[in-house]
């Protein structure tokens, strides 16, 4: 008769328990950073918008901490809770998987670091944008191309609303990255200006994670 491994001896038990840190404090990092904007005054709002979220590097010659720091802070910044709500459930869809194959620091890289870099991109050639960019989208994006560079064929368990009732299904994730995608075409064709500045950051970002998680692919270890 076979003995049935422990639970807490099973490795890919051990995988599944490290997939969350990273998710939960970027999720937490925003949640708390909106909460934040939510207790300014609106003029005292408006000068701590000035500061930290991203204008691009216009009149700044040389690029330094300083200057390039909006780039990331403005990944945490949101302009409502629908906006802070739609980016966060993409992160919790797509972010586990990724840290549980290839570790917690590829989930900060893709967040932060190609989050950032889409943000500088976006502003590359433009000008001085007319509006502030805020929000973590292109990060958000940068996690699902990275998702998609390790995973081209992985389903993800999403709960479908039947009624009065949640129905667990699987789906592709290139659908839900699909569908996704088309929410953005949606918004670019309705709001123009903003909108297409942020598509700009949501195309920037995934092909960004793309390259990135193509990469990770790479010394992802074998399971």
């Amino acid at each position: 008769m076979k003995r049935r491994k422990a639970y807490f001896n099973d490795s890919k038990s051990r995988r599944a328990h490290r997939s969350w840190p990273a998710v939960v404090l970027l999720t937490g990092a925003c949640v708390a950073t909106f909460l934040h904007e939510r207790s300014m005054p609106p003029l005292q709002l408006a000068q701590w918008l000035e500061r930290w979220a991203w204008h691009g590097l216009v009149g700044h010659e040389t690029p330094t901490v300083q200057t390039i720091l909006p780039a990331f802070s403005a990944l945490f910044i949101h302009l409502g809770w629908a906006h802070l709500a739609g980016n966060m459930a993409y992160l919790v869809l797509f972010g586990p998987a990724i840290a549980k194959q290839t570790g917690q620091w590829s989930v900060f890289a893709l967040f932060l670091l190609a989050g950032a870099a889409a943000n500088v991109v976006t502003t590359i050639g433009m000008g001085a944008p007319t509006q502030a960019i805020v929000g973590a989208s292109g990060a958000v994006a940068a996690v699902m191309g990275g998702f998609l560079a390790l995973f081209p064929r992985r389903r993800i368990g999403i709960f479908l609303p039947l009624g009065a009732f949640l129905q667990p299904i699987q789906v592709p994730a290139l659908l839900l990255i699909g569908i996704w995608f088309g929410a953005q075409i949606m918004q670019t064709l309705v709001f123009h200006g903003l909108a297409l500045i942020t598509w700009r950051a949501h195309v920037s970002g995934f092909l960004i994670g793309l390259a990135l998680g193509g990469i990770l692919s790479i010394f992802r270890p074998k399971v």
